[in-house]
């Protein structure tokens, strides 16, 4: 999916239906990574031009990636020092699932979507 703003594209965004079986993520273990990954779409991309940010460019690729997943089972995993990209996510209801120890090495961030059946699951943290 791309996004143009006139004839410049501004920004892109890839998703897939996640594997079923899904592979065991090193943070979340094999039931999680079976139960809240499997078979729900991840957003695999989502850049957008620093010029074109703050404009919804990101929002509408986002919404438009998401209409796959009927049952709202979405996710997306990012790094743990890309900000602006946690930002973005919490910011449209995402929550992250795991978060790194002190002083442990940080394992990749994997966020749901806002209706995700498991966020039941998730504690509500800063």
């Amino acid at each position: 999916m791309t996004a143009r703003i006139g004839s410049r594209m501004c920004g892109f965004g890839t998703a897939v239906r996640s594997a079923d079986p899904a592979p065991e993520h090193p943070v979340l273990g094999a039931r999680r990574s079976q139960e809240w990954l499997a078979g729900a779409v991840r957003i695999t991309d989502l850049v957008v031009a620093p010029a074109a940010r703050g404009r919804g460019v990101g929002t509408g690729i986002l919404d438009i990636l998401l209409l796959p997943a009927m049952d709202d089972r979405a996710w997306a995993v990012t790094d743990h020092q890309d900000t602006a990209a946690l930002n973005f996510f919490r910011c449209r209801g995402w929550r992250q699932t795991v978060y790194p120890r002190p002083g442990a090495h940080p394992a990749p961030i994997v966020l749901l979507a806002p209706r995700h059946p498991a966020l039941s699951e998730i504690p509500v943290l800063p």
